[in-house]
Parts: C-alpha cells; structure tokens; sequence
C-alpha cells in the first residue's frame, strides 16, 4: 500500500498543481481552458477600403455638372458621424474598383461592438454631400470569430465595398 502510494503520490500532485485555465497558448482574442471564450475587442480597425461599385448617375443625371463624383467614404452610428475618409477622390472619371486610402477606428465612446453602423459612400458637394448608396453593420458579432475581412455587396444596393479589419484586445 505505500509502494502505490509513493507511485501516485507525484502524479497527484502534478494534477493539482497545472493550471486549469491557461489562456496562454490561446490564439490572440481567445481564452479559457480551452481557448472557446472570444474575448471583446476594445479596438476595431477597418482599413484598405475598395469601393467595389458604385453608381454612375445620380438617377440619370450626372454627380457634378461638368466632372466625375467625388468620392469619399462615412462611418456613422445612429445619425452621429464617427469618422470620414479624409482624402476626397474628386472629379472620379474612371471606373470600379477604387481603393481608398482611409482607415476607420473604432475605439472606446465610438466602439458599440453590438450596434449597428452605417457605412456610405457620398458625392462630396460644397453645400451637402449626396447619398450614393451605404449599408448598415454590426462590427463585432460574439461568438462568430474574428474575420480579417469584409465584403458588402447586395445586388439590391448601388455600392459595394470590401476592406480588412484588425482587433485589439
């Protein structure tokens, strides 16, 4: 009987002293025992924007009276504005894609991760931007992973957009 226990004795010990929850080996933005708990990002980067398509006319009529759109893109929550594209594509004549240098943050007031935002690309006016067409998302959804990228195109909107997206823990 002491023989036995001498033998499980180590064994007994090893067990109760290994950690039971080591997030250590986890992949970066999971824990728990066995990495399935997603941790909540507290900072989302949406960037290299692609505006797949967008529409040539604005309902038959051109953008500008004698140039192309100029194109920019908004992130907004609720009817807030959260960011912009700060570099105007203006007098845009070529065609789709167009990569558009703009990266959007979304961090601390600004990071609902479970509402909805609307992503827009307008016709910049000086007096009032144009609509040219947008959706509405959810930039973190629990429990879906974390996708590195995004593609929003519907046959029923007028713009398409794909761009990449980075978390922070």
């Amino acid at each position: 009987m002491k023989k036995l226990f001498l033998i499980f004795l180590p064994c007994l010990l090893i067990l109760t002293t290994c950690k039971k929850d080591d997030s250590s080996n986890c992949p970066e933005g999971y824990e728990g025992p066995t990495c399935e708990i997603e941790i909540l990002p507290t900072k989302i980067i949406f960037s290299n924007w692609v505006v797949n398509y967008f529409p040539a006319t604005n309902n038959g009529a051109p953008w500008d009276d004698s140039s192309g759109p100029d194109l920019k893109i908004t992130l907004r929550y609720n009817s807030t504005l959260v960011t912009t594209s700060s570099l105007t594509y203006e007098d845009y004549t070529g065609s789709a894609p167009v990569s558009m240098d703009f990266t959007a943050v979304l961090e601390g007031d600004d990071l609902a991760t479970d509402l909805s935002y609307s992503v827009n690309l307008v016709e910049e006016d000086a007096t009032i931007d144009e609509w040219m067409g947008g959706y509405i998302f959810t930039p973190y959804i629990e429990n879906q992973g974390f996708p590195t990228t995004r593609t929003m195109d519907l046959s029923s909107v007028d713009v398409g957009f794909t761009f990449d997206i980075s978390y922070e823990w």
